[in-house]
């Protein structure tokens, strides 16, 4: 969650503007690389069981990406769609 707060505040900040698509593609890059370090370095380094923390985490992911578009969606109604 400490990388979804700022991230999600980031893309909310850009929603309107022509660095929208950029912001969001950054974060859900950032997002990837996080889950891609946990799996490959985190994990091993602890000696914790690899498919439950990565299925976790993908679904964490995945409802944070569900509630990012719900959010987006709520704010497009206030912007207005170009």
């Amino acid at each position: 969650m400490s990388v979804q707060i700022p991230l999600g505040t980031w893309l909310l900040a850009s929603l309107g503007t022509d660095r929208f698509l950029p912001v969001w593609v950054l974060g859900m890059l950032t997002r990837l690389a996080l889950i891609g370090v946990a799996g490959l370095v985190l994990f091993p380094a602890f000696h914790w069981s690899a498919a439950p923390g990565l299925i976790t985490l993908v679904l964490l992911l995945m409802a944070s990406l569900a509630l990012e578009g719900f959010v987006l969606l709520l704010e497009f109604r206030e912007v207005g769609a170009r």
